[in-house]
């Protein structure tokens, strides 16, 4: 791929999933990253169709998506507990972080992480 790097949040492969031709023009020509939760997420929607299963999948295909180690861990409880971000918004926040690069997101709740590493990119 080529380009610049992105950490997309789970919203971002909705908007993408569901065909958002806004969503589709900002994230063109990028390299989309996901961390492991953003997976998880995505594919465990309960009412998944077989399409959506083979769209989910197509779209995961285009992403790298990233594991964990103790760092991301670490700096995710770290990230939750100074702002009560949920666990998973925390790990693909500690990720972003981790990697040093930045997160795209359409969910407010991840401005209340103040981390000098972080860059925030809100659609």
């Amino acid at each position: 791929m080529n380009g610049f790097d992105l950490v997309v949040d789970t919203n971002i492969l909705i908007y993408l999933t569901i065909g958002n031709s806004s969503m589709a023009e900002l994230t063109r020509g990028k390299n989309l990253i996901a961390s492991f939760i953003t997976e998880m997420e995505l594919r465990s929607w309960p009412s998944l169709t077989t399409n959506d299963i083979r769209l989910v999948n197509k779209l995961l295909s285009n992403c790298r998506v990233l594991g964990s180690n103790d760092e991301i861990k670490e700096k995710a409880i770290e990230i939750g507990r100074s702002t009560k971000l949920k666990l998973p918004d925390s790990i693909v926040c500690a990720t972003s972080i981790f990697f040093g690069i930045p997160l795209l997101f359409a969910d407010n709740d991840f401005k209340r992480v103040k981390d000098k590493d972080l860059l925030l990119i809100n659609v």
